[in-house]
């Protein structure tokens, strides 16, 4: 945003990379940051007009003024954050969609505002090995290519937890009984790293969240039980 640079940020879906970036806008925001969303395998047109619509841009404008208007719209003030930004590489037809990616290239060449793409490794591959986002790919900065790391690390788990009403995931065996006499054992640290590494951090938040409404519609407190609670609850429901 302030030295008006081209930014990519890459990692696994289900990582925080979405929720960063709205958090990003939320705490810097006056009308600076512009946030777009590619449409699933988005065409130009697709984009065009996604674009227009968060602009207040009339649908019935021709695509030349649509481009036009859509690229007076940003200056130096602005940052634009591409969310999803691997979506244009899908399909056959992923070197003519590539150049949904180079209209955002051109924006930031023609009015000097910074872009920030994010997206998976499709992504990173997608640039690095596309000849017609060679330029695009050489205009990254030192530093303002983020490699997001396939596990989060511990210290980041903890906080999360804290953010729950929780301490860190306690690294040995607990058990928990249900109505009916059955119990459920696990290692909370345990199913904490495997689900965040096997489905994604966003998974794990969301039990978290479940874990939290049944301690709140029993006005009892949070703890790890309610958490193993909750897995067991959300395996039952997967089995039905």
């Amino acid at each position: 945003l302030e030295k008006h640079r081209l930014a990519f940020v890459f990692g696994d879906a289900q990582i925080g990379k979405t929720t960063a970036r709205a958090e990003f806008q939320r705490l810097n925001n006056h009308g600076q940051t512009h946030l777009y969303r590619l449409p699933t395998r988005g065409t130009m047109g697709d984009t065009f007009m996604e674009i227009g619509v968060r602009l207040g841009i009339p649908a019935r404008a021709r695509v030349t003024d649509l481009r036009r208007r859509i690229i007076e719209s940003f200056d130096e003030n602005n940052l634009i954050i591409v969310d999803e930004a691997h979506q244009c590489l899908y399909g056959r037809y992923h070197d003519t969609s590539a150049m949904v990616l180079e209209f955002f290239r051109e924006i930031h060449d023609r009015r000097g505002c910074g872009v920030v793409f994010m997206g998976t490794d499709v992504l990173r591959e997608g640039i690095r090995h596309n000849k017609i986002l060679s330029q695009l790919w050489r205009r990254r900065s030192p530093g303002l290519t983020i490699q997001l790391p396939a596990m989060v690390p511990d210290e980041d788990l903890n906080a999360f937890a804290d953010a729950f009403g929780l301490e860190p995931a306690p690294d040995k065996e607990k058990r928990i009984s249900f109505d009916g006499g059955g119990t459920f054992a696990a290692n909370p640290k345990k199913l904490q790293t495997d689900i965040v590494r096997e489905e994604g951090l966003g998974s794990w938040i969301r039990l978290l969240e479940d874990a939290k409404d049944m301690a709140k519609e029993t006005a009892s407190p949070m703890s790890w039980g309610r958490v193993l609670a909750a897995y067991c609850q959300a395996q039952a429901n997967e089995a039905m």
